[in-house]
């Protein structure tokens, strides 16, 4: 099958590799459709350094060369360093759709039934894709399979919205309008929120506006919640999701300046955490962390054991996240089909 892989040495390769075989608690799906998250893969591609560049970085690392040339030989670790061996391809992609091939037997997937899938190291930019049983959500009628394999990265959106816990009629700050961003932006909209985007580019901007937002803003150098302010009769916005990926703390901050009193900040992107204690402490903050697709990654036993959590104790899940984005793309209010920039086959990537 093609599959396409990051290489050590810094290329994005696709090459022909053996197509993975039906395995106890996978489901198995032929792939119709994976999304390019563009944020979260081009940081992981920058960040895929060969082992040469991580030692001269960090020479701690050079013990464990070592170790690797003592268990596997030198021409493996020369290998692997400079990017050419069998073992410096990394797979990557993590939110895809497709067909299923082989289902567990009872785990409510047929053979031929649409489903999405995610998950890092699973949810591959592959033909063919293994993936755990909670990691996989049905696909609806009327519901296209290149729509369906934004659930993952959807589910990270829906997270952060929940972590917010926004009620109708609310004002909520989308600060970077990347792709999950634009994502929030419609998942607060479906849900009665005013919605007022936040980002240095006029093109993402004017996305959102497309979307419904009352208004989208630049960040600029002294924030943006004397604008807030204006918008909200002087209140500041009920709640702040930051979607934004910085090593700077100023979309934190920002975000913190443009909120009301006891309003709620959320952070979805990676962003830099020296926070104005005094604008949090004034104001009674509450500051909160959203973890991916939410509760059950990164847990072993739920994803890969597939022990699901009890609705009644959990609410929302990872996989039940997919399902709801799913659910409301089926209803037409959310419309993944319109941040699509750029179409190809395995062989363009």
């Amino acid at each position: 099958m093609k599959q396409v892989f990051f290489a050590a040495s810094g290329r994005v390769e696709m090459q022909q590799v053996p197509a993975p075989a039906p395995q106890d608690g996978r489901v198995l799906v032929e792939v119709s459709h994976s999304l390019v998250s563009t944020g979260t893969e081009l940081a992981g591609t920058a960040n895929a350094d060969s082992i040469v560049l991580r030692v001269l970085k960090d020479p701690a690392l050079a013990k464990r060369a070592l170790e690797h040339a003592v268990q596997f030989g030198l021409r493996a670790t020369i290998e692997l360093a400079a990017g050419t061996g069998p073992k410096s391809l990394f797979s990557i992609g993590y939110s895809a759709a497709g067909r299923v091939v082989h289902a567990p037997q009872g785990c409510g997937h047929r053979s031929g039934d649409r489903v999405a899938v995610g998950g890092a190291g699973y949810a591959n930019h592959a033909e063919y894709d293994s993936v755990p049983l909670r990691l996989t959500v049905p696909v609806p009628t009327g519901v296209s399979t290149a729509d369906a394999c934004f659930a993952t990265v959807g589910a990270i959106a829906m997270q952060g919205v929940r972590r917010a816990a926004p009620g109708i009629g609310e004002t909520v700050v989308v600060s970077g309008l990347g792709l999950i961003g634009q994502l929030t932006c419609q998942i607060l909209l479906a849900g009665g929120c005013r919605v007022i985007g936040v980002d240095p580019l006029a093109d993402r901007r004017e996305r959102a506006l497309e979307a419904g937002a009352v208004a989208a803003l630049e960040p600029g150098e002294n924030g943006y919640a004397r604008a807030v302010l204006e918008l909200t009769q002087g209140q500041g916005a009920d709640a702040a999701i930051v979607c934004a990926a910085s090593s700077s703390s100023a979309p934190l901050n920002q975000a913190l300046n443009a909120c009301r009193r006891k309003g709620r900040v959320v952070a979805v992107g990676a962003v830099g955490m020296e926070i104005d204690r005094a604008e949090l402490y004034a104001k009674e903050l509450d500051l909160l962390i959203s973890t991916s697709y939410g509760p059950g990654r990164y847990d072993p036993v739920y994803e890969e054991q597939g022990h699901d959590y009890p609705l009644g104790y959990v609410r929302w899940t990872e996989q039940r996240n997919m399902q709801s984005f799913i659910e409301l793309v089926a209803t037409g209010k959310i419309r993944p089909s319109s941040l699509v920039t750029l179409q190809g086959s395995p062989e363009d990537a």
